[in-house]
């Protein structure tokens, strides 16, 4: 991804992380980010938090049949 700034806050990827399609990422690299969540976890913090991102993605909002996602802490 060109510009990550663009679409996830400060924080929400390792420092110097490249983001790029999931299919796309080398083992270290998942490893990588999903320690970095698993420490952010622990600490109740927020794992992601997306910019720009549609009403109907964010988490809380309609996903049809009624059915909601609850929003995270």
């Amino acid at each position: 991804m060109a510009n990550p700034g663009d679409y996830l806050t400060l924080g929400s990827v390792p420092e110097k992380f490249v983001v790029k399609d999931p299919s796309h990422m080398r083992m270290d690299e998942v490893n990588s980010l999903w320690e970095y969540w698993e420490k952010k976890s622990e600490k109740k913090e927020r794992l992601v938090v997306f910019l720009k991102a549609k009403e109907g993605d964010v988490a809380g909002s309609r996903l049809g049949k009624g059915k909601q996602v609850p929003k995270p802490p």
